[in-house]
């Protein structure tokens, strides 16, 4: 058995959300991409 300190469960925490917040802007950023194209080969 193995116990989780506060610093250990927080360093996890902070990870999972900057994966988070790296995974949405990588989402955003491919919907304006793909947005752009759209509009190029449309116009």
């Amino acid at each position: 058995m193995f116990e989780t300190t506060a610093g250990e469960l927080h360093r996890g925490c902070a990870v999972v959300l900057v994966i988070v917040y790296w995974r949405l802007i990588f989402v955003c950023h491919l919907v304006l991409v793909i947005w752009d194209l759209f509009v190029i080969w449309f116009l």
